[in-house]
C-alpha cells in the first residue's frame, strides 16, 4: 500500500512537472524503469527509446533519479549511450554537508537533471544507461528515468 502511493504520488509529480514545461503533451516522452530491491548491477543497463517523433526530433534529454535517504554516495555517476556514442555524467545529489539536492516525501528524494540541451534523436534512436560507481551493485537507488523534449 505504501509503495503504490508512493509510486501514485511519483506519476503525478512528473505529468505535473511535464504540464508545466510544455504546452503540449506530444512534445514530450518520458519512461521510468524500477530498480531490483537488492540493487542496480553494474552489468544490468537500462534501455530507453525516449524519441516519439516521426523521423526525427531535436530538444533537451533528462535524467531523473529516485533514491532512498539510506544511499550511501552524495553522487551517481552514469554512462549514458545514444546510439553508440557514450557520454558520462556525474549527478550530484548531495551537497557537502550530506543534504540531498532532490525533492521527496518521506524517505525518498528524486532529482532531475539535463543531460543534453540541444540533441537531435530519431524515432529508432536508443539510449542506453548504466551506473559507473565503484561498486559491482548500487543500493538503494528505486527508479531511472529517461525524457524528452521536442524544441518548438
Amino acid at each position: 500500500m505504501k509503495t503504490t502511493l508512493r509510486h501514485i504520488l511519483f506519476t503525478l509529480v512528473i505529468g505535473a512537472v511535464a504540464c508545466g514545461c510544455v504546452d503540449k503533451f506530444d512534445r514530450y516522452s518520458g519512461d521510468f524503469r524500477n530498480i531490483d530491491p537488492e540493487g542496480w548491477a553494474y552489468m544490468s543497463p537500462l534501455d530507453f527509446s525516449p524519441a516519439k517523433v516521426d523521423s526525427i526530433g531535436t530538444g533537451a534529454l533528462l535524467f531523473s533519479v529516485r533514491h532512498s535517504n539510506l544511499y550511501p554516495y552524495s553522487n551517481l555517476y552514469i554512462e549514458v549511450d545514444i546510439d553508440n556514442n557514450r557520454d558520462t555524467f556525474n549527478i550530484i545529489l548531495a551537497d557537502k554537508f550530506g543534504r540531498w539536492h532532490g525533492r521527496g516525501i518521506g524517505t525518498s528524494f528524486q532529482l532531475a537533471d539535463t543531460l543534453y540541451r540541444s540533441i537531435s534523436l530519431t524515432k529508432d534512436s536508443k539510449v542506453g544507461l548504466r551506473h559507473i560507481m565503484r561498486v559491482d551493485t548500487l543500493p538503494e537507488i528505486e527508479q531511472i528515468g529517461l525524457s524528452f523534449i521536442v524544441d518548438k
